[in-house]
């Protein structure tokens, strides 16, 4: 009894296939090297490009590398930050964020800073 009470109060380590779910139910999955995590979603997602006549329709999967220092980098949203607190963590870039809500962030951190 007393390992299971250990192993319900630790957090869970991060596996190959493992995924995330964002609050706009957007799945991603999970790579881990080192001191950085990428989130890759599963399915392309539509986004518009441009204003007025030159707008364009981009179909990507949205990435995102998550880095130990608490920043964050997109190929599509640039560099950002990431963060977490006991009810998920979130990634935000300067014109948009993507929440996870009630998972943790799938890298770690060490020094405490990334909390909110």
């Amino acid at each position: 009894m007393t390992f299971l009470a250990a192993a319900l109060v630790t957090a869970a380590p991060v596996f190959a296939g493992d995924t995330r779910i964002s609050s706009n139910g957007d799945e991603y999955s999970v790579s881990v090297e080192a001191d950085l995590t990428s989130l890759r979603s599963l399915y392309p997602k539509a986004r518009f490009i441009g204003v007025g006549a030159s707008t364009e329709i981009v179909r990507d999967h949205d990435e995102f590398l998550m880095m130990a220092d608490c920043k964050t980098y997109s190929p599509f949203f640039g560099y950002g930050t990431w963060a977490w607190a006991n009810g998920g963590f979130f990634i935000d870039f300067e014109d948009i964020g993507f929440e996870f809500p009630q998972q943790d962030a799938p890298i770690e951190d060490k020094t405490g800073k990334c909390r909110i």
